[in-house]
């Protein structure tokens, strides 16, 4: 963590940020009591301190896992954060890279939409240094599927996943009932995927292993579909998991490829707009 603090104060100095503080979200507390539990009963197995609150748990009909596994990330540092941006104005934002920002939860996510709406408050990455690209305007002319990208993500090992890229191009929009649905079915596109990989014994996302690119598209009746496209043919259909966010998943192969959509549906809906539409 010291490395890490110091790269980050390292490479505000050389980028002239000005003065600033570092700013760590320390885990939930039932995580940490969860793993108290773990190291307790490693050392002295004969307190069996787990199975004794399990019994206990079950005798007040509570499951023991939902008590020590929160659900939903801390975000308090975060909003801490957001007030110092607003009390002086903006700022600068250097985050050791995109996976720190991408499982926030619904309060982080609205922190995020905050920061990234703000014209004078900028978030770099400091894996690469760079700052989070502008929105790119849709394209006045439709596609022949009527429908357009509104960002495309590569993913590799470094960057996955990328949730954060489609959650900038919502904040810009000021789709906020979409960003939780969105960020959903991103992270679970890819840990399918990850999971049917292993089973059928190969590697997932990463280097020597699974490759493609996952996007959020707009269609012309309004509807947002985000899909992942991967290196390889995929026998299976879409999980139960997956048909559970979403309206409508499919999945086909093409040329040794296997796209996956997933479809929002239509109480997620938002205006379709041309380029030149938007200020």
């Amino acid at each position: 963590m010291d490395a890490v603090t110091s790269a980050i104060r390292e490479f505000a100095m050389q980028s002239d940020f000005g003065p600033g503080g570092v700013f760590i979200e320390p885990r939930a507390p039932e995580c940490v009591l969860n793993s108290l539990i773990e190291e307790a009963d490693r050392r002295v197995p004969s307190l069996n301190i787990r199975g004794r609150l399990e019994q206990v748990a079950r005798s007040r009909n509570l499951e023991l896992a939902r008590v020590l596994d929160p659900q939903l990330p801390s975000s308090h540092r975060l909003w801490e954060l957001m007030a110092q941006l607003e009390g002086e104005g903006g700022g600068h934002v250097v985050v050791p890279s995109r996976a720190h920002l991408t499982s926030v939860g619904p309060s982080g996510l609205a922190v995020l939409h905050r920061i990234t709406t703000m014209r004078t408050a900028h978030i770099y990455y400091l894996t690469s240094g760079r700052q989070i690209p502008p929105r790119q305007p849709i394209p006045a002319r439709l596609p022949a599927t009527d429908e357009v990208v509104l960002v495309q993500s590569r993913l590799d090992g470094e960057t996955l996943p990328k949730r954060l890229d489609a959650i900038k191009v919502l904040t810009d929009r000021m789709w906020i009932d979409q960003m939780v649905p969105v960020e959903q079915l991103y992270k679970e596109l890819v840990d399918d995927a990850n999971r049917a990989a292993r089973a059928a014994r190969e590697r997932g996302f990463g280097p020597d292993g699974n490759d493609g690119y996952i996007r959020l598209l707009h269609r012309s009746d309004d509807l947002l579909v985000v899909e992942l496209e991967e290196t390889r043919s995929r026998p299976d259909p879409p999980s139960g998991t997956l048909k559970a966010l979403c309206a409508n998943a499919i999945r086909y192969t093409e040329r040794g490829r296997t796209i996956t959509r997933c479809t929002l549906g239509r109480e997620y809906a938002v205006p379709f707009e041309h380029a030149g539409a938007r200020q």
